[in-house]
């Protein structure tokens, strides 16, 4: 339900009202913001999934990469 509500909200709300929730989202104490957080690598779950399902890949799409904790 919740994930029901965000999705409605966000597809209502102007572009400008969007890219404020954004930025709040990630300005102040969010731990997304953090060098520390973004270089801390792949948390266990991911390193499973990327070892289990995508080990013969010579290339992966990373979508909504955030703060980049993926991408490095």
């Amino acid at each position: 339900m919740d994930a029901l509500f965000d999705g409605v909200w966000l597809g209502l709300l102007d572009r400008t009202t969007r890219g404020l929730i954004n930025q709040r989202s990630y300005d102040g104490e969010s731990p997304f913001a953090s060098s520390r957080y973004n270089h801390c690598g792949l948390w266990e779950w991911e390193r499973k999934a990327v070892s289990c399902y995508f080990r013969d890949c010579r290339r992966l799409l990373v979508s909504s990469a955030g703060g980049g904790r993926e991408m490095l």
